[in-house]
């Protein structure tokens, strides 16, 4: 035990993530459209456009405050690429999923 924590406490979750981060860098990527809650369709690019990038492109004050997304009607890391076509909501605390 070193500072309080076990040592290699840490290292599977480390190496998971990676292994995911490995997984989605190996994917081919292609041209994705992207559908916003009100019809608006956006243009990205598989295993390489996140729900962060997207909001970003719409406004930077959306996206300093959305908290996370929801991808086909999943809840979704904000930096998680988008895998495939898909329809998105950006959250923000107001909305009662993303408390």
């Amino acid at each position: 035990m070193t500072n309080g924590f076990q040592v290699g406490s840490v290292l599977p979750i480390a190496v998971t993530q990676n292994a995911e981060i490995g997984h989605a860098t190996d994917q081919p990527c292609q041209e994705i459209s992207i559908t916003m809650p009100d019809g608006a369709q956006r243009k990205g690019t598989s295993w390489k456009t996140s729900p962060m990038e997207v909001a970003t492109q719409i406004s930077k004050s959306l996206s300093e405050k959305i908290v996370i997304a929801k991808v086909d009607g999943v809840l979704w890391d904000l930096e998680r690429p988008l895998e495939k076509s898909c329809s998105l909501e950006l959250l923000d605390f107001e909305h009662s999923e993303g408390v």
